[in-house]
């Protein structure tokens, strides 16, 4: 079972059946942080930078744009690393993500990224809603 712990103070919509749209930017720019973080981290800014080029340059995908499309980021990383290379790069990046978001991470077999960031936003999800004030009981 997964251990949540939320720190801070957030801005979930009060339902907890989706992220706001600015907590859904965030975590998309936390995502982000974590894919380059874990890149630069294995092997340094030059393959970061070449990374983000050839995103750009064969994808028209900007910095921005990659945690919209994790599967082409994947298949990226599978071309330049092979399929065992590309998978344990995204499972470190998904590693970073529930670092940064305080879920403790468990692998799981045949899980992609976009899998495992999902999985994130659903514990997210419930975690909020088990905090919203109308699961206290009216103790607020």
């Amino acid at each position: 079972m997964l251990k949540v712990t939320i720190l801070g103070n957030d801005k979930r919509v009060a339902s907890g059946s989706s992220l706001s749209a600015a907590e859904a930017n965030d975590f998309n720019v936390q995502v982000n942080l974590a894919i380059d973080h874990v890149i630069y981290d294995i092997f340094g800014q030059g393959v970061l930078d070449s990374l983000h080029n050839h995103l750009k340059d064969h994808y028209g995908i900007t910095s921005d744009e990659i945690p919209y499309r994790l599967k082409t980021l994947f298949e990226t990383l599978e071309q330049i690393f092979g399929f065992p290379g590309a998978r344990t790069l995204t499972r470190a990046v998904a590693r970073e993500i529930y670092y940064r978001h305080n879920i403790d991470f468990r692998s799981i077999d045949g899980f992609t990224l976009q899998d495992y960031v999902e999985q994130a936003k659903r514990i997210l999800q419930m975690a909020e809603a088990m905090r919203s004030p109308e699961n206290s009981g009216g103790l607020a």
